[in-house]
């Protein structure tokens, strides 16, 4: 019940880490998609998969530190401002059919190294909102909302090959509402 009473500043941050979260997951299911569209190739959704994931294993610790001693708020809104840039571009390309293979692998790429220092600094902040005798829970809402781990995207195209895009399409629907539900969930 107290946990309920907690500042406005963490119900907004977990409302806004549950739309990120949702909005993760939909390019998680969408490029590959989009790339099985342009390819053909589940081999090449694996490759997109390991482009989006590269980052956070190569520059994901100095990210965090970067995070660690830089302006928090600052960080997150320039990721979320490249991240908005870069699917507003695919957005465009898409629609005026010049998309291309090679489009979709960098965007997907840049995509990952805005996600490296935005993430950092999001688990970093979450401490600062809530007191420490509040900490476990806020911590378990976060985690509600987290998208897949860095293995899904290859388990997706080994998943597309053996199933079929369609099967993964109604898979991924229901990870989305079952991770809203999930944030959306009182904790007692």
């Amino acid at each position: 019940l107290e946990f309920r009473r907690c500042s406005s500043d963490l119900r907004v941050f977990l409302v806004g880490e549950g739309v990120s979260a949702l909005g993760d997951a939909i390019t998680f299911t969408a490029l590959p998609l989009l790339v099985l569209a342009l390819t053909g190739s589940g081999l090449m959704m694996g490759v997109l998969g390991a482009l989006q994931m590269l980052p956070d294993l190569v520059i994901g610790m100095v990210a965090g530190v970067i995070a660690d001693r830089a302006d928090r708020r600052r960080i997150m809104v320039l990721a979320q401002l490249g991240s908005a840039t870069n699917f507003l571009l695919l957005t465009c390309l898409v629609l005026f059919g010049w998309v291309a293979l090679w489009h979709v692998m960098v965007l997907a790429f840049l995509s990952g190294c805005v996600r490296a220092f935005d993430r950092p600094s999001r688990m970093a902040l979450l401490p600062q909102m809530v007191p420490h005798t509040w900490r476990w829970r806020a911590t378990l809402h976060r985690h509600a909302t987290l998208p897949h781990t860095p293995i899904s995207p290859t388990q997706d195209a080994v998943h597309i090959e053996t199933c079929g895009a369609r099967h993964r399409v109604h898979l991924a629907h229901g990870e989305i509402h079952g991770g809203v539900a999930t944030t959306a969930a009182p904790v007692h």
